[in-house]
């Protein structure tokens, strides 16, 4: 039934400006019949404050509802059929989310079965924050898509401090490196450039200790007779450059036995020219030569 407005008929008002004995003066059982009929029509066709069942397509502008809103049609808003059940409209029920925040679904063109996605979700807000800011589009994030790496894998990368990065700080590159503490090479090594060894100036003592890790290549001037010790390894070998301008002389005792010199006994420096040694330990027994004397 369409809702009819109440229109008044009859002026009332106007029939006490009338003369007494005009017929138009008279209020007559008709006049109250037409009235009351109206009104009848027009109460009948309007909803009920409390209640009220309506049908058809009802526009509400600033609806406030104090009680149950029941539908029996279709609930539109903003001229949108609701298809929701009540079920998934009681979603909402308890939700402490702003309007703000709902309004973020504003525009949102995912599906329901996109959404759904989400059911079962056990992330915090503060988890799903992660993703505030993020600028990626879906398609850098479906790189993703079936990668099988565990959590423990894909930390690998996390700051750079994954067991990963500390076996690559271990490692060297292809040029320009330092070796420290030994260095084995199994094969064969082919250098493409000068070797450059170390040369150490060894201290003014008289019972110095000659160590190879100093470097390959020492020299010493004499400041007294003296008495030197060693340190050499199997396979590891010294060259020393030794000044004896004052005629001072070297006991090797303590590094090798005279027998181990090349021609079977310590050489006799030269008290003007520079006295080139070479000390060398094969299996464990130190050997020795004198290579020459330069100025």
């Amino acid at each position: 039934m369409t809702h009819t407005t109440y229109t008044k008929t009859t002026d009332f008002a106007a029939k006490d400006d009338k003369l007494t004995g005009d017929p138009l003066k008279v209020i007559v059982g008709t006049e109250h019949d037409v009235e009351f009929n109206n009104i009848v029509v027009a109460v009948n066709t309007k909803a009920d404050l409390a209640g009220p069942a309506l049908t058809g397509t009802t526009t509400a502008v600033n609806l406030t509802v104090s009680g149950t809103l029941n539908s029996t049609g279709t609930l539109q808003i903003g001229g949108v059929a609701v298809t929701s059940t009540a079920a998934e409209l009681n979603i909402l029920d308890g939700v402490t989310s702003t309007a703000a925040e709902l309004n973020i679904l504003d525009g949102v063109t995912s599906t329901t079965a996109e959404l759904n996605i989400l059911d079962g979700v056990t992330s915090t807000a503060a988890e799903l924050n992660i993703l505030d800011g993020v600028t990626a589009t879906y398609v850098e994030l479906n790189l993703m898509d079936g990668v099988t790496a565990t959590t423990a894998e894909l930390n690998y990368t996390d700051g750079v401090t994954s067991a990963i990065q500390t076996q690559l700080d271990s490692k060297v590159g292809v040029s320009g490196n330092t070796f420290t503490g030994t260095t084995t090479v199994s094969g064969k090594a082919i250098f493409g450039a000068e070797i450059v060894e170390e040369t150490f100036s060894i201290p003014s003592s008289t019972t110095p200790e000659l160590d190879p890790a100093d470097g390959t290549v020492q020299y010493w001037t004499l400041t007294g007779t003296s008495t030197p010790t060693d340190v050499l390894a199997d396979g590891e070998y010294i060259t020393i450059k030794i000044l004896d301008g004052s005629a001072n002389t070297i006991d090797w005792t303590s590094v090798l036995a005279a027998a181990n010199w090349v021609g079977g006994s310590a050489p006799t420096l030269d008290t003007t020219l520079s006295n080139w040694i070479e000390l060398w330990n094969v299996a464990g027994t130190n050997y020795g030569a004198l290579v020459g004397t330069t100025t």
